[in-house]
């Protein structure tokens, strides 16, 4: 079951928001399987027009790139050479090889026009959200929680905070299938924080984020596309409630979040590099 990201104030979010159907210009989804429609394709072309070409001339590749991508596509290379830009652990992982079951097209989106940055969050966790312009957002489809409050954008007491988590591109499908996890490198663990009763305790081990993707991007590696260049990050909601940040943390814009049970990514975001 799929969870409707539609808040309460739909006409005012479609007023304030530039949120349409984007292509997936820059991707190819490798292995992709729909119920028992299964593809299976490699797109290589050099430019757009062999690109095309050879979408054309594969029936699964063109109801594949005509139903999630609204049928544009000008490179599909992405996920290919993000396979193996990670050497080694690429190779030992799965890759990024995701299920169609795994997105939700209706809610890709972009960001552009908007000013850099708006407060959000519920009245007791206000915070500025800084919006991830210059990036195409890849809508996934997120599980049923009970309701919808945590997603919304209406200031309610369930919302949850949007953070962002800069990743290697091979690491995608892992955490798109299984969520993030506390990884090797827990610099913070041992500060001091504030809990949500107020009392003072270590940061801990956990999944570390920041509300700027600017500092999330040294934890990237960017991968060749064509003649372009491209990094990936998760959007995720995280509880409010369950975030630990030390003083020490502050000026550099980390957070850390315990527990996977406590984040939700609901985008990719694949931004190309300048």
């Amino acid at each position: 079951m799929t969870i409707n990201y539609q808040n309460n104030n739909q006409q005012n979010l479609n007023k304030n928001y530039q949120i349409h159907l984007i292509s997936i210009n820059q991707i190819e989804i490798l292995g992709v399987s729909k119920g028992s429609f299964e593809i299976s394709f490699q797109i290589t072309g050099k430019n757009s027009d062999e690109i095309k070409q050879q979408i054309k001339n594969k029936p699964e590749g063109q109801k594949f790139l005509n139903e999630y991508c609204n049928g544009q596509v000008e490179q599909v290379t992405y996920f290919d050479n993000a396979r193996t830009a990670g050497g080694n652990q690429a190779k030992n992982s799965t890759g990024v090889a995701l299920s169609s079951d795994d997105f939700n097209p209706q809610f890709n989106m972009s960001w552009d026009n908007l000013p850099e940055k708006e407060q959000r969050g519920p009245p007791y966790h206000r915070y500025d959200y800084y919006f991830p312009r210059g990036c195409y957002g890849l809508g996934l489809k997120v599980k049923n929680y009970g309701n919808d409050d945590w997603i919304k954008m209406d200031g309610n007491a369930n919302e949850w905070r949007i953070l962002y988590h800069g990743t290697k591109n091979f690491a995608i499908n892992q955490i798109v299938k299984n969520n993030l996890v506390p990884g090797g490198g827990q610099a913070y663990a041992g500060y001091q924080c504030q809990d949500e009763f107020g009392n003072t305790v270590p940061v801990g081990n956990g999944i570390y984020f920041s509300d700027k993707l600017s500092v999330c991007q040294g934890y990237t590696s960017p991968v060749q596309a064509g003649n372009k260049k491209f990094r990936v990050y998760f959007m995720s909601r995280v509880n409010p409630k369950k975030i630990r940040q030390s003083n020490e943390m502050k000026p550099i814009n980390y957070f850390v979040v315990n527990n996977s049970q406590d984040v939700r990514p609901y985008r990719i975001l694949i931004q190309e590099e300048k």
